[in-house]
């Protein structure tokens, strides 16, 4: 047997033992099921094996350090369970691994620095865990990684500066980690090929960082609830690949520039819960792209824009110099 896939068969029940001696598999899949109890650290003599799908089970324990074994392992997926304790040392002993998503499950400690000899991998999906302490700088040995997702931890900063050589990097997501305290993000990000850019709660503080102003490969910007301050700056306008931005739940203090209407690719826009004020741009609205609009809980004033995209009352509430469709009509 080269291939057993039982995903979606309401299996329950803990993973035997005896699965260590199909040594023939390349691909097992037991993902969403109702499996229990422990991963067998049997597991690790199927050598052969290129994928391993666990995912949306009940599973629990820790990743056994018999993982290593699996020299052959491309493809491992054991999110949304309930595994438990720290990532193996021994995970750096996989020579053929490339996605490695773990996301979803109760694992602790800090984040293993052998994962900086996966010179193969390219995707990182570690998210709402319980990881402490820093990014390892190893991490910056790994050439190939497109995509480090990190988000809703519990890691410490600062980012270490050896990430700037991740020169296939385009996603990076280090949201919800509010003890990064970032400051100021460091510019090196500015000068990567990043396509999206999560650090929403990370504690990055002051003006926005103006070189965004040169990171023309960001579509997917996301700096909320943050502690930014001061202006939007009208060269947001020349971010002109951006499709989502998100400075929601900060402290930003002034008018919205018309240069947003530059942003032609934009289909979210969220910038509630800031201080921004004065009268909303026509252009603005009149995006063509633009399905989600979000500028609640400021202090902007005067008649809403006649505009042809489908926007909800929701999005300009808690403004109260604001009238016209969808609010109710101006006074005369």
């Amino acid at each position: 047997m080269e291939a057993l896939d039982l995903h979606g068969n309401h299996l329950t029940g803990s993973i035997p033992k005896e699965i260590g001696l199909l040594r023939r598999l390349s691909v097992l899949d037991l993902s969403e099921n109702k499996i229990s109890g422990g991963i067998p650290s049997s597991i690790g003599k199927l050598d052969n094996l290129v994928v391993l799908y666990l995912n949306q089970n009940s599973i629990t324990g820790s990743i056994p350090p018999s993982i290593a074994g699996m020299v052959s392992l491309q493809f491992c997926r054991m999110s949304e369970n309930q595994l438990t304790g720290r990532i193996p040392d021994s995970i750096g002993g996989l020579p053929s691994i490339e996605r490695l998503i773990l996301e979803n499950n109760k694992l602790t400690g800090q984040l293993p620095a052998a994962i900086g000899r996966l010179a193969t991998l390219t995707d990182i999906f570690f998210s709402n865990n319980r990881f402490t302490g820093r990014i390892p700088s190893s991490f910056a040995n790994l050439a190939n990684l497109q995509t480090l997702d990190l988000s809703r931890n519990r890691l410490c900063g600062p980012i270490p500066a050896e990430l700037s050589r991740l020169l296939n990097l385009q996603e990076l997501d280090l949201s919800f980690n509010p003890l990064l305290h970032l400051g100021r993000p460091p510019s090196w990000l500015g000068q990567m090929n990043i396509f999206k850019l999560v650090l929403a709660d990370t504690g990055i503080s002051g003006p926005l960082p103006d070189w965004l102003s040169s990171a023309s490969s960001i579509s997917i910007l996301d700096l909320s609830s943050n502690g930014l301050v001061g202006d939007l700056p009208s060269w947001i306008g020349n971010m002109t690949g951006l499709s989502l931005l998100n400075l929601s739940d900060n402290a930003l203090h002034s008018g919205i520039p018309e240069g947003f209407k530059n942003l032609t690719l934009l289909m979210d826009l969220d910038l509630h819960a800031n201080e921004l004020y004065g009268p909303l741009r026509p252009g603005v609205l009149d995006l063509a792209q633009l399905t989600e609009f979000d500028v609640s809980d400021n202090r902007l004033s005067g008649r809403i824009p006649r505009h042809r995209s489908p926007l909800t009352a929701e999005g300009f509430r808690g403004n109260t110099g604001l009238c016209g469709a969808p609010l109710p009509p101006c006074k005369l």
